[in-house]
């Protein structure tokens, strides 16, 4: 065997050894995402500010539709606080995608439920796509750095 083999071998078995080694990392992070937006979800359902924030980075960010953007832990409270004084919601969060590396992480999800205004008391159908972009903090623990929303198209639409 010549050298260039040898050292294509050992290289090729640290990168597998590597990539193994991490795979067990990766599926506890992905768990840890998973977790972090059910928690997300029954947050918002509950309508409770509190919840909500303790699941952002303290330079957060919401990007809803139809409205400007919404940065750091002070406009976000006021964001959630109008919100839930005005609205309730019954959602659901379906995981489409979980990815993870080693301090960044983002969950594509379809979102369904009912959002209900307050002062009417009917409920609004929701049928929304929304990517959450996390990032992990220093202790291990995933938070919310970015999350965008927007709803989607009615069914039977030609856009997509």
């Amino acid at each position: 065997m010549n050298l260039k083999r040898i050292i294509g071998l050992v290289v090729a078995t640290t990168i597998v050894a590597e990539a193994a080694a991490q795979a067990p990392q990766a599926v506890r992070d992905a768990d840890l995402v998973r977790t972090l937006v059910a928690q997300y979800q029954q947050s918002l359902n509950l309508g409770s500010v509190e919840q909500v924030l303790s699941l952002y980075a303290p330079d957060g960010v919401v990007m809803p539709a139809d409205i400007p953007v919404q940065n750091g832990a002070a406009t976000i409270r006021q964001y959630f606080e109008r919100l839930f004084r005005e609205t309730s919601f019954s959602l659901t969060f379906t995981l489409v995608e979980v990815t993870t590396s080693p301090d960044w992480g983002f969950a594509r999800a379809d979102v369904t439920g009912t959002r209900t205004p307050k002062a009417t008391g009917k409920p609004d159908r929701v049928d929304n796509k929304a990517l959450l972009i996390l990032r992990r903090n220093a202790d291990g623990s995933w938070r919310i750095a970015r999350y965008i929303f927007n709803r989607n198209p009615p069914q039977g639409s030609s856009r997509q």
